[in-house]
């Protein structure tokens, strides 16, 4: 589930279900002071939490009755509300991306819907983020980042390690991202030469793990050659319940805020 603050409407995170996209509220840990002193400016915030909720609710309903021409009016009320266009990007359109891949796999929708409905939600990140002051190319470095970002052979699906770019550079974490996809042999040759902390690697379909398999196989053949602490395979299986088989030498993780937890240890420390 979605969590918002509904006193000072900023997004908070995720909660378990964690294929439930709907949004939820509660009061993130700075408000919480003022709540108990407040209790009218409270009620009044309350009332802004249902109004994003309706439209986040609106637009859910109209990418599932394809009338994608509403978008942009609900993406301007969401303007109109101040606030801040990263919480949009990642407590909006993130849900929005997990919701509409849940559509195609129920037969809701078409691959042809699905791309329309993509490219429209990834101009939207580009605008948000544009009206920021998020650098994101401040913390790309082609030698030594923190994490090298890419999709694995067949999944096209970008806009996810895209998104986590955004994410990182949020954190300061420094990130060399390869997309579209490389074959795997150039990837493992990517680690060597870039030499990164973290390889974090995005499937969107179980079947991608057999390519995570070719590539743990080959980053072995090379282990002296590269100075990997972790590989990380995120992506929408494991957000409707998949686990990384026993004997895999990788992490799966099912949100921005666990892989953060994940390679917090390692980050930082070549750029850091």
């Amino acid at each position: 589930m979605i969590i918002w603050c509904s006193y000072c409407q900023k997004y908070i995170g995720e909660k378990a279900p964690y294929d439930d996209y709907s949004m939820t509220h509660s009061v993130c840990k700075s408000c919480y002071k003022e709540i108990q002193s407040d209790f009218d400016k409270t009620v009044k915030l309350s009332i802004e939490f249902k109004k994003l909720r309706i439209i986040y609710d609106s637009i859910s309903i109209d990418i599932s009755r394809s009338n994608f021409a509403s978008l942009d009016r609900h993406f301007n009320a969401l303007l109109q509300m101040d606030l801040d266009p990263v919480d949009i990007v990642f407590g909006v359109v993130q849900p929005l991306l997990y919701k509409l891949g849940k559509l195609w796999e129920l037969g809701k929708v078409n691959v042809y819907e699905e791309h329309i409905v993509t490219d429209i939600l990834l101009s939207k990140i580009e605008d948000l983020v544009g009206k920021t002051r998020l650098s994101v190319s401040n913390l790309k470095t082609q030698e030594r980042p923190d994490v090298l970002l890419s999709c694995v052979n067949g999944n096209n699906h970008s806009i996810g390690v895209k998104m986590l770019e955004i994410y990182l550079a949020l954190n300061d974490i420094s990130t060399l991202t390869i997309l579209p996809g490389v074959p795997n042999r150039e990837l493992v040759k990517l680690v060597t030469r870039a030499q990164p902390e973290v390889l974090a690697l995005s499937i969107s379909l179980p079947w991608h793990l057999d390519e995570i398999e070719k590539i743990l196989s080959m980053l072995q053949e090379v282990e002296e050659e590269h100075s990997l602490n972790k590989v990380v395979v995120g992506g929408y299986p494991f957000r409707i319940g998949m686990k990384i088989p026993d004997g895999m030498n990788c992490q799966g993780i099912s949100d921005f805020t666990a892989f953060l937890n994940e390679i917090k240890q390692f980050a930082g420390g070549v750029n850091g």
